[in-house]
């Protein structure tokens, strides 16, 4: 069986054309490297110099034209670009895929694989760079690979509790629950503690039948993680063995209104209701769980988005991780490969924008931010970011527009306050002293009094500042605003 091939820049240019990446075609490489050989081909004849810069030259259409292995149809879109090849960002304009490439499923698993063991064989005392692997290893069940990449991680960062949270999730999948308690429990014991891990914690003495432990855990974890899902869950199948059949009801019916339709939900909430002497409402929620019968995947479009968002979640791990060794090219490369397979995924995006932003490249960065107001209108924090950068660039018309918008948003008050200080930059004391007045409204906060008070006093309105202060000292009696 012959190799897969690994194309040459020139291969990767017209890769990149195809996919509407880029409308650069980069400069042949082959004029730098034959003028460097007729330098130093001075003593031969004149003859030999021309049929030797004809053969090199021959040579390097050939090899970007005829690779030495089977040769990759682009009707698939792959691009399996190694990592060791000189990167584009230098010569090709910054870009955003816009909408997602074609994909053969078992063709990107193969290049992810084959690009992820790239990466670790050039840095191999990346510990972020072995979790990648090993996480991509479980999802796509190869869990020796998965093992052998998590005790290496663990190897190199032992005090790591997303490193050990996977790493006990595959030992509780490959029947070793007590390695899976004994790793969380040094964790916990050593105070690196997270909601990951009480869930995982709890979930593995669950499943060993130790529900005291189990519920001690989670009705902690509980408590001071309200919204994680997975503890609720977990904490409701602990309930139903502890026969606190009201509380696993109730907490079940939470998750469903929450939107968590899994099976272990309708069948926790069914088994609740028997115990209850519900029978009937528990038929109706069999009902409900076998009502919408779940497609194969190879016919399911959320197979497909879910594939796409694990891939490109994965480059985005993979960008950071190389990012994270100054290797800033190739990281925004992954980064930018991810976002052609889900180009609205935003944790991706939000990598690929900070990073921009870090290194100067501002304009690029409010490209990303854009997009990222373009998938969440309605998100002041996005809109904040967008108003900062465009401020940084002295765009002020987006600057100010994006503000604006995110202080009708944000009842926090905080969007608000920002543009109150930032309109007091031109100075505009009666458009400032409405927005500080709607911050102070919204959080009674003694930064929004503080303003509001140096606004009045701007604008020549002393009494009124006085008055507000008086009222200030009253509410922060150990401030002086």
């Amino acid at each position: 069986m012959s190799q897969r091939r690994r194309p040459s820049i020139q291969s990767l240019r017209r890769d990149q054309k195809k996919l509407d990446l880029t409308d650069a075609g980069g400069d042949n490489p082959t004029g730098n490297t034959n003028a460097s050989i007729l330098k130093q081909s001075k003593g031969f004849g004149l003859c030999a110099i021309l049929l030797c810069s004809f053969a090199l030259l021959f040579a390097s259409v050939a090899i970007a034209f005829y690779p030495s292995t089977s040769p990759v149809s682009l009707s698939d879109h792959r691009s399996t670009r190694s990592l060791n090849q000189t990167t584009l960002a230098k010569t090709l304009p910054f870009a955003l895929p816009s909408a997602p490439r074609e994909i053969d499923i078992q063709v990107e698993k193969e290049d992810l694989l084959a690009r992820l063991g790239e990466s670790v064989l050039a840095f191999p005392d990346n510990p972020s760079l072995h979790h990648v692997i090993a996480l991509t290893c479980v999802e796509l069940t190869q869990t020796e690979k998965a093992e052998t990449h998590f005790k290496l991680a663990r190897r190199l960062n032992g005090s790591s509790p997303s490193i050990g949270v996977g790493y006990a999730k595959l030992l509780s999948q490959l029947g070793k629950p007590e390695e899976a308690i004994d790793l969380l429990t040094d964790l916990f014991n050593r105070g690196m503690i997270t909601e990951e891990l009480l869930d995982e914690l709890g979930n593995t003495h669950l499943q060993r039948g130790e529900v005291e432990n189990a519920y001690r855990i989670l009705a902690d974890a509980h408590l001071k993680y309200p919204k994680n899902n997975s503890i609720l869950l977990h904490l409701a199948q602990c309930e139903v063995q502890k026969d606190m059949f009201v509380e696993a009801r109730d907490h079940a019916q939470r998750l469903l209104e929450l939107g968590q339709k899994e099976g272990a939900v309708y069948m926790t909430l069914s088994t609740a209701l028997i115990r209850l002497g519900e029978r009937e409402k528990a038929l109706e929620v069999r009902k409900q769980q076998a009502s919408a019968p779940p497609k194969k995947p190879s016919e399911d479009e959320t197979y497909q988005q879910s594939f796409r968002e694990f891939a490109c979640h994965t480059y985005m791990m993979l960008g950071n991780c190389l990012i994270e060794q100054k290797e800033w090219e190739q990281g925004e490369q992954w980064l930018l490969y991810g976002l052609r397979l889900s180009p609205a995924y935003k944790p991706s995006l939000i990598s690929l924008g900070e990073f921009l932003r870090k290194r100067g490249r501002i304009q690029d960065s409010i490209k990303v931010h854009s997009r990222l107001c373009e998938i969440e209108p309605e998100n002041p924090v996005a809109l904040n970011n967008l108003a900062s950068l465009a401020a940084t660039a002295k765009l002020l018309p987006l600057a100010e527009s994006s503000l604006r918008k995110a202080a009708a948003l944000d009842m926090s008050g905080v969007s608000s306050l920002r543009f109150a200080q930032y309109v007091m930059q031109r100075p505009d004391y009666l458009v400032a002293e409405g927005f500080a007045r709607d911050a102070m409204q919204k959080s009674q906060s003694e930064e929004s009094y503080t303003l509001l008070i140096s606004i009045l006093q701007s604008s020549g309105r002393l009494s009124e500042a006085n008055a507000l202060r008086e009222l200030a000292l009253q509410k922060y009696p150990s401030k002086n605003p």
